[in-house]
């Protein structure tokens, strides 16, 4: 793999479609050079890029999902700057896992986290094939959000989990 980011003035990198090692490996050849963004897909780049980006065009700044890095999915805004989570307008009260697993599952909805993934991005640790960790984090945010939102963390059999929003 080779990667020049001199000749650019992007100042990011975005891998799309890449395993979470290949974009480990890009970020270790830009180094200090270049932000390394991940996304599942072209839609997860797009919305990475903001709602009127493609990942085709010549890009500016990437902060997040949304100005400052805020990500709004339905009712639901997660704020990683100062760490709270609002649903309709309502703040929700989260330990500091609980809210790094909706960031996390946020992130990216309707994709399948799995046990592994959450594992190393919550817990930042390997995963050693017990999922209880995860599941008992999974109960307790389930717990804290309303029903009547229309959220759902949908388990996905032997897998791991997924956020659902309402439309």
């Amino acid at each position: 793999m080779s990667i020049d980011v001199a000749e650019t003035d992007q100042g990011y990198v975005l891998c799309v479609g890449l395993s979470l090692e290949a974009c480990g490996e890009v970020a270790r050849l830009v180094k200090d050079q270049a932000v390394v963004v991940a996304a599942a897909d072209t839609e997860g780049a797009r919305a990475l890029l903001g709602p009127d980006r493609d990942p085709a065009a010549p890009p500016g700044a990437v902060a997040g999902s949304a100005p400052g890095g805020v990500i709004q999915r339905g009712p639901l805004l997660v704020d990683p700057a100062v760490r709270e989570v609002s649903i309709a307008g309502r703040l929700l009260h989260l330990s500091p896992r609980e809210f790094d697993l909706l960031a996390a599952l946020a992130s990216e909805i309707e994709r399948v986290w799995s046990f592994a993934e959450l594992t190393r991005r919550v817990w930042h640790t390997a995963y050693l094939g017990a999922p209880d960790v995860v599941t008992s984090a999974v109960k307790r945010l389930r717990k804290r959000l309303d029903p009547g939102t229309g959220l759902e963390i949908a388990s996905v059999r032997g897998i791991g989990y997924r956020l659902v929003v309402p439309a």
